[in-house]
């Protein structure tokens, strides 16, 4: 792999409504330069390595809002869509796989949040995202985004009993996703799932 370089840019404008809210929109181009392991790793025999894989490319735009509606509550949200390319995704070549720059795409999506001081001692918060992506390879038209589900929440709180003791529960949400087998020839949905830990 004989390396590489990038120019990355970005340009924000904030309308601040008063000091506690405000409005902001943001355009921004970014690389993302493939890891060690996309270029060279063999996964135990099952991959071919190619160290000739391009970055990938995004053009991201997002509005959005944050702010205090009231003095223990804080909110916001955002809008933003993307438009990608030179996407690596994993290629079947028969009886191995190979990263490759699959082709072009886009995503978009929202996220909302917001978090409630109820107490003193407990704050309470709350975040969702939807996020659509779409891949075009004319090679492959059945190809699907892999890894990311198009629905995702976060919920959470903070409960301080004690002067050194918080206790933390929180939950995360997470719908179906596309997965493929070893040999990326067939695609599907796995089903969603939730995660619940208390620190």
């Amino acid at each position: 792999h004989s390396g590489g370089d990038a120019f990355n840019w970005q340009m924000a404008a904030i309308y601040r409504q008063s000091d506690a809210s405000g409005f902001h929109a943001s355009v921004s181009s970014r690389t993302r330069f493939p890891t060690l392991f996309e270029l060279y790793s063999t996964r135990f025999g099952s991959a071919i390595a190619n160290p000739d894989l391009k970055p990938e490319r995004a053009t991201n735009y997002e509005v959005g809002w944050a702010g205090r509606p009231a003095e223990t509550l804080k909110a916001g949200g955002s809008l933003f869509y993307s438009d990608l390319t030179d996407m690596i995704q994993s290629v079947s070549l028969g009886d191995v796989v190979q990263n490759q720059n699959v082709g072009d795409g886009h995503s978009y999506g929202a996220e909302i949040y917001g978090e409630w001081e109820a107490l003193p001692v407990l704050t309470i918060g709350a975040s969702y995202t939807y996020l659509k992506r779409h891949l075009d390879d004319p090679s492959r038209l059945n190809l699907k985004p892999v890894g990311t589900p198009e629905h995702s929440a976060y919920l959470y709180a903070e409960w301080i009993p004690y002067e050194n003791l918080t206790i933390s529960p929180n939950i995360a949400l997470y719908s179906s996703r596309w997965s493929t087998d070893r040999l990326e020839n067939n695609f599907f949905k796995v089903k969603g799932f939730a995660l619940a830990n208390v620190n």
